[in-house]
């Protein structure tokens, strides 16, 4: 008598991604911890041939023109490569350690988005990330919820520092720093070309080169990113705007948030107060916003306030925390409350100082 024979094969989750299309959003949401990975795999391979690139003897034409190809050359095998999150051995909130915490983030975010678009039906939902970094986030808490609402219209707000210099070279071309439904302009190797030689005579020639990297990467993060959810998502109305800093957001959107996130603030080099100002000033001009926080939080209790830049406090670990200006009995008016929940779901409550507070809901008053 003949025993059934079997063949067990193991697909290896890279495996999948070599196979499928990662532009899938039920694929995008269902192995974000692997397309993480594979796309600063990516990224890596992508710097290191930069790299190389650098230490030959080329011209600036030569350069960018080789700069460019290679971007095009890694979009071939992967269009959306530039866009990841923090993949840091040492992190703790990173999605290769933890993916559970960003998972949890990501959903209520996209909850509080969905809830916004069906409490005001009748105009645009505006959502505004600070420090989205690679915004591997971002693209998935908007993929859940343009999953759940494929007409919505969602204007997209990103502050981060690493943008400088592409918003420069935006400014002094007289370009628009918003990309919208009928917007869709994006500086390429001739227009950045054009910039450079404009510049000073005191910009040398690494100077340039290093200039022409940064615009470029910049905008073709931009590109992945909107081009990711237009062409998933084609009945959506979206428009993506960029800037620098919190004041530049401040004093040139024109649109409170209606909900306000952030990740992961202290890896990337920001102070999380600026944060907590943002969100109180946002809180002023629309008391309606929602804003959400994924962080690896240190307590001072003596102080009443939670930074994650001391070393002298108490450590909480990561957690989910928002701000509110409700009113508190028996605190001073220069104190708002922050709930936070971390990771075993206990909820701590915090009196956090908003002093230069004013100077922030100034420039929401325009």
């Amino acid at each position: 008598m003949k025993l059934p024979f079997f063949i067990v094969v193991i697909i290896s989750p890279f495996m999948v991604l070599k196979s499928m299309d990662i532009s899938h959003p039920e694929y995008l949401l269902l192995y974000r911890k692997e397309v993480a990975l594979y796309n600063q795999r990516k990224i890596n391979e992508f710097d290191a041939d930069c790299k190389a690139m650098w230490q030959q003897k080329l011209s600036m034409g030569q350069f960018m023109d080789n700069i460019s190809r290679l971007t095009a050359t890694y979009e071939q095998v992967a269009p959306f490569f530039m866009i990841d999150d923090c993949a840091k051995e040492s992190c703790i909130l990173a999605r290769c350690n933890n993916p559970n915490f960003r998972k949890v983030f990501e959903r209520r975010a996209s909850l509080a988005l969905q809830e916004k678009i069906t409490d005001y039906p009748d105009r645009p939902i505006n959502y505004t990330s600070f420090c989205p970094s690679g915004t591997l986030s971002e693209l998935i808490i908007l993929a859940q919820t343009l999953q759940q609402h494929p007409k919505a219209h969602i204007n997209i707000h990103l502050i981060e520092k690493g943008y400088k210099e592409s918003i420069d070279a935006r400014k002094a071309m007289g370009c628009t720093l918003n990309i919208g439904p009928e917007q869709h302009l994006f500086l390429d190797e001739r227009d950045i070309s054009f910039y450079l030689r404009n510049l000073p005579l005191s910009c040398d020639f690494n100077e340039k080169r290093r200039l022409f990297i940064s615009i470029l990467f910049a905008e073709t993060l931009y590109r992945q990113f909107i081009s990711y959810l237009t062409n998933t998502f084609w009945n959506a109305k979206l428009s993506l705007y960029f800037y620098q800093s919190i004041d530049e957001y401040l004093y040139h959107s024109p649109f409170a948030a209606d909900v306000l996130t952030t990740v992961d603030i202290a890896n990337e080099d920001y102070d999380s107060h600026s944060y907590g100002l943002l969100c109180l000033a946002t809180l002023q001009a629309n008391p309606e916003s929602t804003n959400i926080a994924l962080d690896d939080l240190l307590i001072d209790e003596d102080e009443n306030t939670h930074d994650n830049t001391q070393t002298s406090e108490q450590h909480v670990g990561p957690c989910l925390f928002s701000y509110s200006t409700k009113q508190i009995i028996g605190k001073p008016k220069q104190q708002t409350k922050t709930n936070i929940v971390d990771h075993n779901n206990t909820e701590h409550t915090l009196y956090v100082s908003y002093k230069k507070f004013n100077r922030f809901a100034r420039k929401t008053r325009r």
